[in-house]
């Protein structure tokens, strides 16, 4: 008969390292040391960086990379072991440092402290205009978007062509303000500023050049500077459109041929006498462009198309009346 064999049963001892709360409490007070130093150091450089600033941006900018050399020296000034601390921990005293350096930088760089920064300007003015039916009051103008953190205090439009290359300046109370966007319609605000009779009767184009100047509560300037061409009055043309009237259309587009000088507003199409969007239009060269419109959404059966575009003059064009099938 076989012996069982005996199993023993081996036991395992875990021992637990006792907590030395003192070195624990050094470790941590040491941290927080490093930490209220680093911050002392971003508060008081960003005072020194602000006074540079008024030198130079970058002088400022510098003076907060220089504040890392400051670190061993303050630390042996606050008397902490330096031998004890890892790299950590020095990762952790730059964050303190570097987050309080420009928080506080940035406070003292804006309102209501101070204004180191420009007016920011959009040009919103389109480089080619067309007259409108009654040129006398016409839609040639100048626009911008101005923003600044502590106010504008003045906007001024010049105007300039041949006959004025000194130029003209648009009246303050005749520029129109909503909101951010300044609008000056520079033929009837600014006296002596006309456009040529030929111009006026159809024939050739008329170039004003004009500069928009900001200034801001703190004195900071902007500038710019651009060139309107101003057409006749002409509405735009609708021609080539293809497939034409009467045929058959399922997925692909109908493509037709814009021809305007200055510029189209919107193009749009009805339906069955309901207005709708979503006309596509590439510029391929002056003055024409390439339209689509795609059928892919209309019900089946025939429609009736008519296609209008406007143009930046409020000029009107509309097509004949369409006839389609979709299939």
């Amino acid at each position: 008969m076989a012996k069982k064999k005996s199993i023993k049963k081996e036991t395992t001892q875990i021992t637990f390292t006792e907590f030395d709360e003192k070195k624990y409490i050094i470790t941590e007070l040491r941290n927080i040391k490093l930490t209220i130093i680093g911050a002392a150091i971003g508060f008081v450089l960003s005072f020194c960086s602000f006074a540079l600033t008024f030198l130079h941006p970058i002088a400022g900018a510098v003076v907060g990379g220089l504040g890392i050399a400051l670190f061993k020296p303050m630390l042996s000034l606050a008397k902490v072991d330096t031998s004890k601390i890892e790299k950590k921990n020095y990762a952790g005293m730059f964050a303190s440092y570097f987050f309080t350096w420009l928080a506080v930088w940035v406070i003292l760089l804006n309102p209501p402290i101070s204004d180191f920064a420009h007016p920011m300007m959009n040009d919103l003015t389109p480089q080619s205009q067309e007259l409108s039916a009654n040129y006398v009051d016409s839609s040639i103008y100048v626009k911008a978007l101005i923003l600044d953190n502590s106010g504008i205090k003045s906007v001024n439009i010049e105007v300039f062509d041949e006959k004025h290359p000194e130029g003209i300046s648009v009246e303050q109370e005749k520029i129109k303000v909503a909101g951010s966007v300044y609008t000056a319609n520079i033929f009837s605000t600014i006296d002596g500023l006309g456009i040529p009779e030929e111009v006026k009767n159809g024939n050739g184009t008329y170039k004003v050049s004009y500069r928009i100047i900001v200034q801001d509560t703190a004195g900071k300037n902007s500038e710019k500077v651009g060139e309107i061409t101003v057409y006749p009055c002409k509405p735009p043309s609708i021609i080539a459109i293809q497939p034409p009237s009467g045929g058959i259309v399922r997925n692909d587009p109908i493509m037709f041929t814009v021809f305007e000088n200055a510029g189209i507003l919107k193009v749009y199409y009805t339906i069955d006498g309901e207005e709708m969007d979503g006309v596509k239009c590439n510029r391929e060269r002056a003055p024409q462009y390439t339209c689509e419109i795609s059928p892919k959404n209309w019900a089946k059966g025939q429609h009736n198309i008519v296609i209008i575009v406007i143009d930046m003059g409020g000029n009107e064009c509309r097509s004949e009346l369409l006839n389609y099938t979709r299939t």
